[in-house]
C-alpha cells in the first residue's frame, strides 16, 4: 500500500501515511481475490521493497505463483532479454495451467 510504502520511503517523517490520499490497499484486499494470480517482483525494486511484495503474495489466496526477478528493479523488469524471456515462458505456463479463467 502507499501508506507502506512511505514508512519505508520517509522513515524520517513520523506518519507518512497522513501525505497519501490514495490508500491503494493491495494487502487488504489481496485475500479476496478470487482469481489465479501471477505475481513477479525484482528483487532490487527500489519505489516497492521486495519484502512488500512477498507479504502481498502471501496474502493472496491462490492459486497463485510468484516470480522473483533477480537484479530487477521498479521500472526496468523487460530490459534484460533473459529475463524477459523467462518471465514471457512464466505467463505460457501459467496461462495453460489455468485456462478456465482466460
Amino acid at each position: 500500500s502507499i501508506p507502506e510504502m512511505g514508512k519505508v520511503a520517509m522513515p524520517q517523517l513520523i506518519t507518512p501515511h497522513w501525505f497519501c490520499y490514495s490508500l491503494l490497499d493491495n494487502l487488504g484486499r489481496a485475500p479476496g481475490l478470487k482469481l489465479p494470480v501471477l505475481h513477479w517482483h525484482g528483487d532490487k525494486d527500489e519505489i516497492i521493497p521486495f519484502a512488500q511484495g512477498e507479504q502481498l503474495h502471501a496474502a493472496l489466496p491462490g492459486p497463485k505463483t510468484f516470480l522473483r526477478l533477480e537484479g530487477a528493479m521498479h521500472n526496468n523488469v523487460w530490459d534484460d532479454a533473459d529475463r524477459a524471456r523467462r518471465i514471457r515462458q512464466a505467463m505460457r505456463d501459467f496461462l495453460a495451467t489455468h485456462p478456465e479463467k482466460r
